[in-house]
């Protein structure tokens, strides 16, 4: 019962992994980056990119900005629109709590 109960408490102690995104779908110069909660779009492009008016709006050539998030929307970028998909990058599983475990 003893090493049930701290293996309760190892759980508890445990900290879950970071949930991260990886974005799919932009134009190549367009680098999308979820971070301290924030979507982060950088436009690496020459010209200007338009965003979805529900997340965003129009981010200068070489410039970067902070956008609404969501899991899908579009941008446009030299008169063709690209999807944008939001998906859940794979976790990384930090050692702290593999190693809590194992100390039953």
């Amino acid at each position: 019962m003893f090493a049930g109960l701290l293996l309760l408490v190892a759980a508890a102690e445990a900290t879950p992994p970071q949930v991260s995104f990886e974005f799919k779908g932009q134009p190549e110069c367009v680098s999308l980056r979820y971070e301290d909660g924030v979507t982060h779009v950088t436009n690496g492009c020459e010209h200007p990119l338009l965003v979805d008016q529900s997340v965003g709006g129009i981010i200068l050539a070489q410039a970067s900005a902070e956008v609404r998030d969501l899991s899908a929307f579009t941008v446009g970028l030299d008169g063709q629109l690209y999807r944008v998909i939001a998906t859940v990058a794979e976790p990384e599983l930090r050692d702290e709590s593999a190693t809590a475990i194992s100390q039953r």
